[in-house]
This record gives C-alpha cells, structure tokens and sequence, in this order.
C-alpha cells in the first residue's frame, strides 16, 4: 500500500504545462525509459481525484507527477512522485477539515480507495489513521458485544514508542520494562450502558484486525486479553518522511494491546 503526496506549488518563471512539457522533452532525451509515459498523451491526472470546485479535466491537465518528471525536482532515487497542484486548483480542494490547500504545505491523500477524497496534512497523517483505526475497533466492540471496559495501549513493535491520544512519544529506556504499568499511556474507557451500538456502515481498517474479529465472537460475560498489530508505515521511506516532514519513528509497526470486560 502506498501513499500519494500533494503539494501546492508552482514554478515561477515558466507557465505550468511549458514546465511539464519542456521537463518531459528532457527527460526523453537524457532518460527516454522514464519519460515516455509523460510524453505519451500528456500529464495525466493518476491517481489524482479531485474534490470540491475541481472538475477532473482540470485535474487531468496539471494533477500527476510521474515517476520520470518528479526527477526533474528531487534527482534520480531521491524521493517517490509527487502531485503537484497549483494555487487555482488548490483553492477549490480541501482537506479533512474543509479548508483549502495552501502553499507550501505537504499533504497525503488516504490510503484506502474508499476514502481517496481524504486529504490530510503530512504532519497529521498518521495521528489521524490511528486514531482512526482505534475508534473502528472500539465500535467494532460496542457492536458486537455487551462491553463494560476496554483499555488499549499501543506501542512500537520495539518498544521505543508510545501512541498517547494520536501522537507519537518516545519512551525512555529505563520505562521499557514497566511500560504495561505506565497507566498514564493507556487509553482506559467504562461504559455504564453496557447495549449494543449499530455497526459503522462502513469499516475501512477492520479487515487489518483479524484477532479483534476472532477475539470478539461470541465473547460474553468475562474478560479479553489480546494484542493486534499494525503497520504505519504503508511502504514509505525515511527520505518520504522527511519530504513529508513527519517524524520517521512513525514507519514501523504497532502493537495494539486490549483489554476488555463484557457483561
């Protein structure tokens, strides 16, 4: 699974398509395997899906970065491809929280198709898609069960790392022994209705948490005790991160430990 990265900006001295296509010439000359996509038909907008005022032809025209012109801003190796949006379409696309692109930010479009339209700032990306994964297992509880108490403590499969309400924070080497002891890390929660809740009309990560779906079934009047694991880093790099500008610690794989009691 891989993530898009959007950014808005613009080359200064030269028109939008000029740049593309004087970039495309260049890179069909000095590397014609990489360039002759771009060259083909134009830049086409993949997997680029516009939201808001953006009609898909205008995204069609200035959307997608293919692998071989995104050289033409990082070198060869240096980084994956990179939509590029300039200010006209940015304006008229939103992120999660409804306000337009802005320039000079980098953004991450969801990685699951159902939810392609999200569009996240890097920074928040992976606060985001945990907190998003916790609260699909927590309804998934809810739902399927009489749940009475949960607590989840989530941590890197090395334990360096602690997710406390969405972020990341390192634990010093002397707490790794008691970090099951370190209550202030665990997101405890009680449930005095103890009914069920409906089922989320969708579920976009519960197919990633098999042992929640295992663990769940026919649970009734005792106690769970499981861990599930995660991988955040949806095969991006070190040199993703820092063109993202979000903290590397993040790409690694996490262990969700749960606990839970039904009535």
């Amino acid at each position: 699974m891989s993530v898009e990265i959007i950014r808005v900006e613009e080359p200064e001295a030269v028109g939008w398509a000029e740049w593309l296509w004087e970039g495309a010439k260049h890179q069909a000359k000095e590397r014609p395997y990489l360039a002759l996509p771009a060259l083909g038909a134009g830049v086409v907008a993949a997997p680029f899906i516009p939201t808001g005022a953006v009609t898909v032809g205008a995204a069609a025209g200035i959307g997608f970065l293919a692998s071989g012109v995104s050289e033409l801003v990082w070198g060869p190796d240096a980084a994956p491809p990179v939509t590029y949006l300039p200010m006209e379409v940015a304006q008229n696309t939103t992120d999660i929280h409804g306000q337009s692109l802005m320039r000079g930010v980098t953004y991450m479009r969801h990685p699951r198709p159902m939810q392609e339209q999200s569009i996240i700032k890097s920074t928040d990306f992976h606060n985001y898609i945990i907190s998003q994964k916790v609260a699909e297992i927590i309804n998934y509880l809810r739902a399927e069960t009489r749940l009475k108490s949960l607590s989840i403590f989530i941590r890197s499969s090395d334990s360096k790392y602690a997710v406390v309400g969405g972020k990341l924070e390192e634990i010093p080497v002397q707490m790794k022994v008691d970090l099951k002891n370190q209550s202030e890390r665990r997101m405890t929660l009680t449930y005095d209705d103890r009914s069920r809740i409906p089922h989320l009309p969708t579920y976009v990560w519960l197919d990633d948490f098999p042992e929640v779906v295992a663990a769940t079934r026919h649970a009734r009047n005792g106690t769970m005790n499981f861990s599930q694991s995660t991988d955040m880093s949806f095969g991006m790099s070190g040199t993703v991160a820092k063109l993202a500008k979000f903290s590397a610690a993040w790409l690694s794989t996490f262990v969700l430990e749960i606990e839970a009691t039904f009535a």
